[in-house]
């Protein structure tokens, strides 16, 4: 998926520099906005992915049993859950002065969370960047290294 997107990319960058420039304000929206939803699906099925791996990996912790009941060398945890309201962020859009309320969520919401490698961290990103700010780190390619980078990009700008 992330290729084709990379792929999805390219073309509307060809697309764009053949646009008149009546048309060129209306197709970069859409663009973005097609851009912005595709990143949102990226997302959302690593997401997916990422719980199915977890449950399974926690299945098969807890049935570690015998013939007559869990090992003997098995502990028994008890483990409270809560459920939490799903955290939604904004999108960002340049606007300086909601750069900060954007910023602490997003810190608390992806950034901060230690499950995730910086490269899903930056798939969150864009997906919630949207119009000049999607634009400040549009360049960048997806890797792990270029998740501090864009952020970095983001802080100074904003």
């Amino acid at each position: 998926m992330t290729s084709k997107l990379e792929n999805l990319k390219l073309l509307d960058e060809e697309i764009l520099n053949e646009t008149e420039d009546d048309d060129f304000d209306k197709e970069l929206e859409e663009s973005d906005d097609y851009a912005i939803k595709m990143n949102e699906y990226v997302v959302k099925f690593e997401g997916f992915l990422q719980r199915m791996t977890t449950r399974s990996t926690s299945s098969r912790d807890n049935t570690s049993t015998t013939e007559n009941g869990p090992s003997p060398d098995s502990t028994q945890q008890t483990t409270r859950k809560v459920n939490l309201p799903k955290l939604t962020l904004t999108a960002f859009s340049g606007d300086i002065l909601t750069w900060m309320s954007f910023k602490d969520g997003f810190d608390a919401a992806v950034h901060n969370d230690s499950s995730l490698d910086d490269v899903q961290k930056f798939q969150y990103l864009r997906a919630h960047l949207c119009g000049e700010a999607a634009r400040t780190i549009d360049g960048l390619p997806l890797t792990n290294t270029n998740y501090i980078h864009a952020l970095d990009l983001l802080t100074k700008r904003y």
